[in-house]
């Protein structure tokens, strides 16, 4: 009955000692979880940083086109006021009395 109590004593005591390495083990496994996530984590705001900034350059990059473009658009727009308003001095010089323009043909004439 004392071997039998022994043994069972040192079956115990052989769990036991399975049952450390196992939570030693698993204690491991969560800690090298954990890195993993951490470092994941870390490769995620490096990728995250890096996609803010170059979408940033390139907003930035399309503000600066669109204030050159709309330079660009108010220059043409006072060109094509300025071309206007020649074409209807023409226009009015153009449209006057026939009478006009031949008496002044005719003194030119004398």
């Amino acid at each position: 009955q004392l071997n039998e109590a022994l043994r069972q004593k040192q079956s115990l005591h052989d769990e036991l000692i399975e049952a450390r390495k196992s939570l030693q083990q698993k204690s491991l496994l969560e800690a090298d979880l954990w890195r993993v996530r951490r470092e994941h984590q870390e490769q995620l705001q490096k990728e995250r940083r890096k996609f803010e900034e170059k979408r940033n350059a390139e907003a930035e990059k399309f503000q600066v086109e669109l204030q050159e473009m709309t330079r660009k658009n108010h220059e043409l727009r006072e060109q094509l006021e300025d071309t206007m308003k020649s074409v209807e001095i023409v226009r009015k010089e153009n449209s006057r009395p026939a009478i006009a323009v031949s008496t002044a043909q005719t003194s030119s004439d004398e």
